[in-house]
Protein backbone atom coordinates (compact mmCIF):
# COMPACT_ATOMS: atom_id res chain seq x y z
CA UNK A 1 0.00 0.00 0.00
CA UNK A 2 1.30 3.47 -0.58
CA UNK A 3 2.57 5.51 2.25
CA UNK A 4 1.54 9.56 2.23
CA UNK A 5 3.01 11.86 4.24
CA UNK A 6 1.56 14.72 6.26
CA UNK A 7 0.37 17.07 3.16
CA UNK A 8 -1.35 14.70 1.23
CA UNK A 9 -2.96 12.91 4.16
CA UNK A 10 -4.35 16.27 4.71
CA UNK A 11 -5.47 17.13 1.00
CA UNK A 12 -6.89 13.27 1.18
CA UNK A 13 -8.99 14.65 4.16
CA UNK A 14 -10.66 16.98 2.10
CA UNK A 15 -10.85 14.62 -1.10
CA UNK A 16 -12.96 12.37 1.21
CA UNK A 17 -15.71 14.66 2.14
CA UNK A 18 -16.39 15.40 -1.55
CA UNK A 19 -19.77 14.01 -3.03
CA UNK A 20 -18.21 11.07 -5.46
CA UNK A 21 -16.26 10.04 -2.61
CA UNK A 22 -18.92 9.86 -0.06
CA UNK A 23 -21.38 7.92 -2.68
CA UNK A 24 -18.33 5.40 -2.92
CA UNK A 25 -17.88 5.61 0.69
CA UNK A 26 -21.51 4.61 1.47
CA UNK A 27 -22.11 2.00 -1.66
CA UNK A 28 -19.35 0.12 0.48
CA UNK A 29 -20.95 0.38 4.02
CA UNK A 30 -24.56 -0.85 2.65
CA UNK A 31 -22.66 -3.63 1.20
CA UNK A 32 -21.05 -4.87 4.30
CA UNK A 33 -24.27 -4.07 6.43
CA UNK A 34 -22.51 -3.71 9.93
CA UNK A 35 -24.74 -4.73 12.85
CA UNK A 36 -24.50 -3.31 16.32
CA UNK A 37 -21.74 -5.75 18.73
CA UNK A 38 -19.47 -6.82 15.61
CA UNK A 39 -15.76 -6.36 15.28
CA UNK A 40 -15.06 -4.71 12.27
CA UNK A 41 -11.56 -4.02 10.25
CA UNK A 42 -11.56 -0.91 8.46
CA UNK A 43 -8.11 -1.40 6.26
CA UNK A 44 -6.56 1.58 4.59
CA UNK A 45 -8.57 3.90 6.74
CA UNK A 46 -7.11 7.03 5.70
CA UNK A 47 -8.52 9.66 7.30
CA UNK A 48 -11.40 7.70 9.16
CA UNK A 49 -14.60 8.75 7.69
CA UNK A 50 -16.27 4.94 6.88
CA UNK A 51 -14.41 3.61 10.28
CA UNK A 52 -15.88 6.71 12.13
CA UNK A 53 -19.17 5.72 10.19
CA UNK A 54 -18.72 2.25 11.35
CA UNK A 55 -17.97 2.82 14.83
CA UNK A 56 -21.39 4.42 15.30
CA UNK A 57 -23.00 1.13 13.55
CA UNK A 58 -21.34 -1.32 15.87
CA UNK A 59 -22.01 0.98 18.89
CA UNK A 60 -20.29 0.72 22.17
CA UNK A 61 -20.50 -2.84 22.03
CA UNK A 62 -18.95 -3.63 19.42
CA UNK A 63 -15.14 -2.71 18.26
CA UNK A 64 -13.58 -1.45 14.95
CA UNK A 65 -10.06 -1.65 13.98
CA UNK A 66 -8.56 1.56 11.96
CA UNK A 67 -5.95 0.14 10.30
CA UNK A 68 -3.46 2.31 8.01
CA UNK A 69 0.59 1.98 7.08
CA UNK A 70 0.66 5.35 7.16
CA UNK A 71 1.42 7.02 10.21
CA UNK A 72 0.34 10.56 8.91
CA UNK A 73 -2.65 9.22 8.11
CA UNK A 74 -3.02 7.02 11.46
CA UNK A 75 -2.90 10.70 13.14
CA UNK A 76 -5.60 12.50 10.74
CA UNK A 77 -7.93 9.12 11.71
CA UNK A 78 -7.21 9.19 16.05
CA UNK A 79 -8.13 13.33 15.85
CA UNK A 80 -11.56 11.94 13.81
CA UNK A 81 -12.28 8.72 16.57
CA UNK A 82 -11.24 10.49 19.39
CA UNK A 83 -14.82 10.61 20.97
CA UNK A 84 -15.63 6.91 19.99
CA UNK A 85 -13.96 4.57 22.83
CA UNK A 86 -15.11 1.40 20.21
CA UNK A 87 -12.64 2.56 17.16
CA UNK A 88 -8.90 2.11 17.49
CA UNK A 89 -6.71 3.29 15.19
CA UNK A 90 -3.07 1.07 14.61
CA UNK A 91 -0.35 0.45 11.92
CA UNK A 92 -0.94 -2.66 9.96
CA UNK A 93 -1.60 -3.34 6.32
CA UNK A 94 -3.28 -6.56 4.34
CA UNK A 95 -1.16 -9.07 4.90
CA UNK A 96 -0.12 -7.91 8.47
CA UNK A 97 -3.37 -7.23 10.51
CA UNK A 98 -2.60 -7.18 14.36
CA UNK A 99 -5.41 -9.14 15.31
CA UNK A 100 -5.70 -12.58 16.68
CA UNK A 101 -7.08 -15.40 14.37
CA UNK A 102 -10.58 -16.11 14.39
CA UNK A 103 -11.76 -12.50 15.70
CA UNK A 104 -13.49 -10.05 13.08
CA UNK A 105 -16.46 -10.71 12.02
CA UNK A 106 -15.97 -8.72 8.62
CA UNK A 107 -13.20 -6.65 6.91
CA UNK A 108 -13.48 -3.51 4.41
CA UNK A 109 -11.10 -1.88 1.91
CA UNK A 110 -12.46 0.61 -0.33
CA UNK A 111 -10.09 1.99 -2.89
CA UNK A 112 -7.17 -0.62 -0.91
CA UNK A 113 -6.51 -3.64 -2.75
CA UNK A 114 -5.26 -2.35 -5.86
CA UNK A 115 -2.20 -0.87 -4.35
CA UNK A 116 -1.18 -4.40 -2.12
CA UNK A 117 2.04 -5.75 -4.03
CA UNK A 118 1.22 -9.42 -2.74
CA UNK A 119 -2.84 -9.83 -2.87
CA UNK A 120 -2.40 -14.10 -2.09
CA UNK A 121 -0.42 -13.72 1.06
CA UNK A 122 -3.37 -10.68 1.72
CA UNK A 123 -6.27 -13.08 1.08
CA UNK A 124 -4.81 -15.77 3.40
CA UNK A 125 -4.68 -13.15 6.09
CA UNK A 126 -7.99 -12.57 5.93
CA UNK A 127 -9.08 -16.12 5.98
CA UNK A 128 -6.66 -15.84 9.70
CA UNK A 129 -8.55 -12.79 11.07
CA UNK A 130 -12.09 -13.39 9.97
CA UNK A 131 -14.64 -15.83 12.09
CA UNK A 132 -15.81 -18.72 10.18
CA UNK A 133 -18.52 -17.27 8.02
CA UNK A 134 -17.15 -13.72 8.72
CA UNK A 135 -17.17 -11.09 5.24
CA UNK A 136 -15.13 -9.09 3.23
CA UNK A 137 -16.41 -6.22 1.46
CA UNK A 138 -13.95 -4.72 -1.50
CA UNK A 139 -14.59 -1.11 -3.21
CA UNK A 140 -12.09 -0.91 -6.22
CA UNK A 141 -11.87 1.26 -9.38
CA UNK A 142 -11.85 -0.81 -12.55
CA UNK A 143 -9.35 2.19 -14.14
CA UNK A 144 -9.79 0.21 -17.87
CA UNK A 145 -13.24 1.42 -17.64
CA UNK A 146 -12.35 5.64 -17.67
CA UNK A 147 -13.72 7.59 -20.00
CA UNK A 148 -12.14 11.18 -20.51
CA UNK A 149 -13.56 13.53 -23.01
CA UNK A 150 -10.60 15.23 -25.05
CA UNK A 151 -9.79 16.55 -28.15
CA UNK A 152 -6.32 15.39 -27.65
CA UNK A 153 -6.88 11.88 -26.63
CA UNK A 154 -2.92 10.47 -26.88
CA UNK A 155 -2.36 14.12 -24.17
CA UNK A 156 -5.40 12.82 -22.16
CA UNK A 157 -3.77 8.75 -21.95
CA UNK A 158 -0.59 9.89 -20.65
CA UNK A 159 -1.93 12.28 -17.91
CA UNK A 160 -4.28 9.32 -17.14
CA UNK A 161 -1.19 7.45 -16.74
CA UNK A 162 0.24 9.73 -14.23
CA UNK A 163 -2.78 9.42 -12.56
CA UNK A 164 -2.90 5.78 -11.56
CA UNK A 165 0.71 5.59 -11.86
CA UNK A 166 0.97 4.26 -8.35
CA UNK A 167 -1.75 1.67 -8.66
CA UNK A 168 -0.65 -1.75 -9.22
CA UNK A 169 -3.29 -3.81 -10.14
CA UNK A 170 -5.39 -1.20 -12.46
CA UNK A 171 -8.02 -3.80 -13.37
CA UNK A 172 -8.17 -6.22 -10.47
CA UNK A 173 -12.24 -6.59 -10.01
CA UNK A 174 -11.46 -8.79 -13.47
CA UNK A 175 -9.23 -10.92 -11.42
CA UNK A 176 -11.46 -11.02 -8.06
CA UNK A 177 -13.49 -14.09 -8.22
CA UNK A 178 -10.74 -16.50 -9.26
CA UNK A 179 -8.85 -15.30 -6.42
CA UNK A 180 -11.03 -14.77 -3.59
CA UNK A 181 -12.13 -18.64 -4.55
CA UNK A 182 -8.80 -19.62 -4.78
CA UNK A 183 -8.18 -18.34 -0.94
CA UNK A 184 -12.38 -20.24 -0.20
CA UNK A 185 -14.79 -17.01 0.09
CA UNK A 186 -17.64 -17.00 -1.40
CA UNK A 187 -18.75 -14.26 -3.46
CA UNK A 188 -22.41 -12.84 -2.43
CA UNK A 189 -22.76 -10.08 -4.65
CA UNK A 190 -20.93 -7.69 -7.04
CA UNK A 191 -22.33 -4.37 -7.97
CA UNK A 192 -21.29 -1.71 -10.13
CA UNK A 193 -21.10 2.16 -9.06
CA UNK A 194 -20.45 4.46 -12.31
CA UNK A 195 -18.76 8.25 -11.55
CA UNK A 196 -20.41 10.37 -14.27
CA UNK A 197 -19.91 14.39 -13.93
CA UNK A 198 -20.94 16.00 -17.07
CA UNK A 199 -21.16 19.24 -14.97
CA UNK A 200 -17.69 19.46 -13.39
CA UNK A 201 -17.61 20.83 -9.97
CA UNK A 202 -14.56 21.67 -7.99
CA UNK A 203 -15.09 19.12 -5.40
CA UNK A 204 -16.15 16.11 -8.38
CA UNK A 205 -13.52 13.22 -8.37
CA UNK A 206 -12.01 14.21 -11.71
CA UNK A 207 -11.00 17.33 -10.48
CA UNK A 208 -9.78 17.22 -7.43
CA UNK A 209 -7.97 13.98 -8.80
CA UNK A 210 -6.37 15.93 -11.58
CA UNK A 211 -4.85 18.36 -9.30
CA UNK A 212 -3.30 15.60 -7.73
CA UNK A 213 -1.93 14.45 -11.11
CA UNK A 214 -0.69 17.59 -12.40
CA UNK A 215 2.69 17.41 -10.82
CA UNK A 216 3.26 13.37 -11.17
CA UNK A 217 2.69 13.86 -14.61
CA UNK A 218 5.47 16.35 -15.48
CA UNK A 219 7.84 14.36 -12.97
CA UNK A 220 6.87 11.41 -14.44
CA UNK A 221 8.26 13.17 -17.49
CA UNK A 222 4.69 11.90 -19.47
CA UNK A 223 3.86 15.28 -20.08
CA UNK A 224 5.15 18.36 -20.37
CA UNK A 225 4.43 21.46 -18.18
CA UNK A 226 2.91 23.27 -20.79
CA UNK A 227 1.03 20.45 -21.99
CA UNK A 228 -0.99 20.09 -18.81
CA UNK A 229 -1.36 23.43 -18.56
CA UNK A 230 -3.04 23.18 -22.16
CA UNK A 231 -4.96 19.91 -20.91
CA UNK A 232 -6.44 22.06 -18.12
CA UNK A 233 -7.85 25.08 -20.28
CA UNK A 234 -8.92 22.40 -22.70
CA UNK A 235 -11.00 21.08 -20.01
CA UNK A 236 -12.26 24.45 -19.20
CA UNK A 237 -13.24 25.66 -22.90
CA UNK A 238 -15.28 21.78 -23.09
CA UNK A 239 -17.32 22.63 -19.61
CA UNK A 240 -18.01 26.05 -20.73
CA UNK A 241 -19.54 24.56 -24.24
CA UNK A 242 -21.19 21.84 -22.41
CA UNK A 243 -19.10 19.12 -23.79
CA UNK A 244 -17.08 17.98 -20.70
CA UNK A 245 -17.83 14.33 -19.75
CA UNK A 246 -15.90 11.92 -17.39
CA UNK A 247 -17.24 8.42 -16.31
CA UNK A 248 -15.29 5.97 -14.30
CA UNK A 249 -16.72 2.65 -12.48
CA UNK A 250 -15.96 1.67 -8.80
CA UNK A 251 -17.12 -1.93 -8.03
CA UNK A 252 -18.31 -2.94 -5.12
CA UNK A 253 -17.25 -6.96 -3.73
CA UNK A 254 -18.95 -8.80 -0.83
CA UNK A 255 -17.79 -12.35 -0.20
CA UNK A 256 -17.65 -14.70 2.75
CA UNK A 257 -14.96 -16.78 4.59
CA UNK A 258 -16.04 -20.67 3.48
Amino acid sequence: MSVFDAKVAQRLNDVYRSIDVVERRLANFKMLEPAVGECIVDLGCGPGFMSEELARAVGQDGQVIALDPAEPMCEVARDKLAGLPQAQVMSGQADQIPLPASSADAIVAVQVMEYVPDLAAAFTEFRRVLKPGGRIVLGDIHYGSAIWHSHDPDRMARFFKAWHDPVIHPNLVEQLGELLHAHQFIVERQTPLVMLTNRPKADSFPNVMAKMARKPAIKLGLLSETEVDDLFAEQEELAAKGGFFFAMTHYVTRARRA
